[in-house]
């Protein structure tokens, strides 16, 4: 079967990050605090056996993601704000996993019909379109955005991938930025801006933003040796994550006129990864902390870094994706190390 690599850290608990190497940026002094008055709420889907993984939220606080059963064989869900899920397969699917949710609930994702991935379209009320990009053996969706623009990675005969963007009327535009060898877009904001990452010739890794029009904006974190743009907001504004020249993983926000800001999660002995960022600017994701163990965290526009995990989470917790205000849906390892679904709600 034809895969691509993967590269967004909401793919690190399916075990599939990927780490690599890459360069402007101040860092940012972070306060630490517990996450207060916050409510969380843990959940699986009926027949789990393997795990259940939310990959991505909306403004309902409707959760997309995967979950695997006992023949270990992956099948998308979509949690309704009621609590009521509803597991679903595209047909032909052998494995299936939903990456992106809009508001009025239309889900993306991907599905593999045991030799090739195709990208999928899942409506409200049920009805899911398949879909390739043109001259794709592998089509990837990650991300859909609130006009149903959908954004991914599609792989050519060859081995190489290319981006794409998806309208809402069907019409699919495959790009590349220059230098690239490449891409990886990860993620869409309202008015069609994508962001990602793509590899040079010599195997580096950069941030770039793709505008609505197609233009291109090239980034790195100052002394970067490999950086992933995992995340944007309706404002323009970016995050994600980079390894510097010490190879230890560093968060990063970049703000919509191009100035980057660093941080760390205090606590972090092994990286600090992003994994999203809201409206109002707050970003998530986890750090590894001295023990090995992943914790949650919520940054605030204003530097600030509060760390959370579920109460029954003393194997990992893995956030996956933020909705303003404050909505986070992810997974975490319990104390049999199988991964459950959770939604922290302020």
């Amino acid at each position: 079967m034809a895969k691509i690599r993967f590269a967004h850290t909401r793919r690190l608990t399916l075990g599939v990050l990927r780490l690599s190497a890459v360069t402007g940026a101040c860092v940012l002094a972070s306060n630490s605090a517990a996450l207060a008055s916050s409510t969380t709420i843990e959940f699986d889907v009926r027949g789990d056996a393997g795990g259940t993984q939310p990959l991505a939220i909306n403004g309902n606080a409707a959760i997309a993601g995967t979950w695997t059963d006992r023949k270990r064989i992956s099948h998308g869900f979509v949690r309704k704000a009621d609590g009521t899920i509803v597991s679903f397969d595209p047909a032909g699917s052998v494995a299936t996993l939903a990456y992106g949710i809009n508001r009025g609930g239309e889900v993306t994702g991907y599905f593999s019909d045991g030799s090739t991935q195709h990208g999928f379209l899942r409506k409200p009320k049920g009805a899911i379109k398949s879909f390739d990009a043109p001259g794709a053996i592998a089509t990837t969706p990650y991300c859909i955005n609130n006009n149903g623009a959908i954004a991914g990675p599609w792989l050519d005969s060859s081995g190489v991938s290319h981006g794409f963007v998806r309208s809402s009327d069907g019409t699919t535009t495959g790009f590349d930025p220059a230098g690239s060898t490449n891409t990886y877009p990860e993620a869409i904001d309202g008015a069609g801006d994508i962001t990602g990452f793509y590899d040079d010739s010599n195997l580096v890794a950069h941030g770039f933003v793709r505008a609505a029009d197609g233009t291109f904006a090239s980034f790195d974190p100052q002394g970067s040796v490999f950086s992933d743009a995992v995340g944007i907001n309706d404002n323009g504004d970016i995050a994600g994550f980079y390894k510097d020249k010490s190879q230890v993983e560093r968060g990063f926000v970049r703000t919509s006129d191009g100035t980057i800001a660093v941080f760390d999660a205090p606590g972090a002995a092994y990286g600090t990864y992003a994994v999203g960022i809201d409206n109002l600017g707050a970003v998530t994701g986890f750090y590894i902390d001295k023990n090995g163990i992943s914790l949650g965290y919520v940054r605030q526009s204003d530097g600030t870094i509060a760390s959370f995990h579920p109460p029954r989470a003393p194997n990992g917790t893995y956030p996956a994706a933020i909705q303003n205000p404050g909505m986070i849906a992810g997974a975490f390892q319990n104390k049999n190390f199988k991964y459950r679904g959770f939604l922290q709600m302020p």
